[in-house]
C-alpha cells in the first residue's frame, strides 16, 4: 500500500510541474504575443508619424513656393514687367486693308 502511495504522489508532482511548465509557457506565448503586437503598433505609428511629417513638409513647401510667387508678381508690377501667367498671351491679330 506504501508503495502505491508513493507511487500516486510521485504522479501527483509530476502532474503539478507538468501543469506548473505548461502555465509558464502560456504566460510566455501570451507574453511574446503582446510583444508582437506592441512592436506591430508601434511600426504602424512609426509610419504614421512619417507619413504626417511628409505632409506637413510638403505643405509648408508648397505655402513657400506660393509666398515666393506672389512676392515675385508684386516686384514685376512694381518694376513695370508683365506678370508671368500660365497662359501665352494671345497672338497678334492682322487688320487686313480692303
Amino acid at each position: 500500500m506504501k508503495k502505491l502511495t508513493n507511487h500516486d504522489r510521485l504522479i501527483e508532482t509530476g502532474r503539478e510541474r507538468l501543469q506548473q511548465k505548461l502555465q509558464e509557457r502560456r504566460m510566455a506565448a501570451m507574453a511574446a504575443k503582446t510583444d508582437q503586437e506592441r512592436d506591430r503598433v508601434n511600426a504602424i505609428l512609426s509610419k504614421q508619424d512619417d507619413v504626417e511629417q511628409g505632409v506637413d513638409r510638403r505643405k509648408a513647401d508648397m505655402q513657400r513656393k506660393l509666398m515666393d510667387r506672389i512676392e515675385q508678381e508684386k516686384q514685376q508690377r512694381a518694376d513695370g514687367k508683365p506678370l508671368n501667367t500660365f497662359y501665352p498671351p494671345p497672338p497678334p491679330t492682322v487688320l487686313e486693308d480692303n
